[in-house]
């Protein structure tokens, strides 16, 4: 069943670029709303899986505003904004995202965002689910209590990978930027996500790699190369073991 996402976003091309992308992606646009009021109409009709929500809208009321009454909801959303100074970042973390694109952003970091932040969602209950022991905290849908603070650390090493991951593919490396012990963040992304840091790590590096191979006719030397390999044999074990299937095949696969 196609994930089901709303665009809420008040400039046209940025909105329009946004539901191609998802369409191609797989995914079923239920509209863009360009204001808090157009948003709650669309979702009134048609509920959305996920929101993409710019902080900027039309209207009185901002993405932030929108964003508090998503997470009263319990309904997972984005932030996309061109803004990216500390005071707005602060002020859109206290709503709990599951992610965060500064614009311009590439189709592989939202696509990716997108996937991380379904999955993360679809591990917690839904509202009336269970009672957590705190009013900021969660279950999973395995009984295990997830707090705030948890899941604002998944956030925050998703937006790292999204930008390292291309020189940086072990834990530690993350581990050391969010000043924690490797070991901390892999029980903490495997008890909110149900897998590993390296897991994600692997499949973030396997994912651009199949979509410059698809988006950009690079060959797997260059693509090798550009992913932080410079051990061909060493890239191609990697992407069979990772992925599933040889790189080779997979590019049979594309025709």
């Amino acid at each position: 069943m196609k994930k089901k996402i709303l665009i809420v976003e008040d400039e046209f091309v940025v909105a329009n670029d946004l539901e191609i992308m998802l369409t191609a992606a797989g995914y079923e646009s239920t509209g863009i709303a360009v204001s808090v009021h157009d948003a709650m109409e669309q979702m009134a009709k048609n509920i959305p899986d996920l929101v993409l929500l710019d902080i900027k809208l039309q209207g009185a009321l901002s993405g932030i505003d929108l964003a508090k009454i998503l997470r009263n909801e319990n309904k997972a959303f984005i932030y996309l904004s061109a803004n990216s100074n500390d005071k707005t970042f602060d002020a859109a973390k206290n709503t709990s995202p599951y992610g965060f694109l500064v614009k311009p952003f590439r189709e592989r970091d939202v696509l990716a965002m997108i996937e991380i932040a379904c999955h993360l969602h679809e591990t917690i209950f839904e509202a009336g689910a269970g009672h957590s022991k705190k009013d900021d905290d969660e279950k999973t849908d395995h009984g295990t209590i997830v707090s705030k603070k948890e899941k604002e650390l998944v956030s925050r090493f998703v937006e790292h990978l999204n930008r390292d991951f291309a020189t940086k593919k072990l834990v530690s490396d993350y581990a050391d930027d969010l000043c924690i012990s490797p070991n901390y963040l892999n029980t903490i992304i495997k008890k909110v996500t149900s897998f590993p840091a390296s897991h994600h790590i692997q499949q973030c590096i396997i994912r651009e790699a199949k979509y410059r191979a698809l988006h950009s006719g690079a060959m797997m030397k260059e693509i090798a190369y550009d992913l932080g390999f410079n051990d061909l044999a060493h890239f191609s074990k990697f992407f069979k073991n990772y992925s599933g299937s040889s790189f080779s095949s997979f590019m049979k696969e594309l025709g």
